[in-house]
């Protein structure tokens, strides 16, 4: 089955992805729907219980701060939280501008949590 059928088939992907019911979005703005819609991905991931990596970047116009707030939420798993900056050579979106710093950084982290050795 292709990726796209499948994430169409399965119920939490489909209830994000499909358009709002017409009464809906007849009685909401867009920016309401949005709202209410990151309350529930917040209210949800509470129950995620595996170790997270969350990345984050000070400057990034698209994401900044959201890590953050994503791991303060995700309370039922161990979650550590690392801010790139641009000082460090890490600016831009997704730190675009220091993908080795971020490829050691979570190439670390995944070994410290598998418990791999050098």
């Amino acid at each position: 089955m292709p990726i796209l059928a499948l994430a169409r088939a399965t119920p939490m992907v489909r209830t994000q992805s499909t358009i709002a019911p017409f009464w809906w979005a007849k009685t909401c703005s867009t920016a309401e729907r949005t709202a209410e819609r990151a309350a529930l991905a917040l209210a949800r991931v509470a129950g995620i219980t595996c170790p997270s990596l969350i990345c984050d970047n000070e400057v990034d116009v698209v994401s900044t701060g959201q890590g953050t707030r994503l791991a303060g939420a995700m309370t039922g798993a161990r979650v550590e939280v690392v801010v790139f900056t641009a000082a460090e050579g890490a600016g831009g979106h997704c730190e675009g501008m220091g993908r080795e710093m971020f490829d050691e950084r979570v190439y670390s982290w995944l070994d410290r949590t598998l418990g791999v050795r050098a």
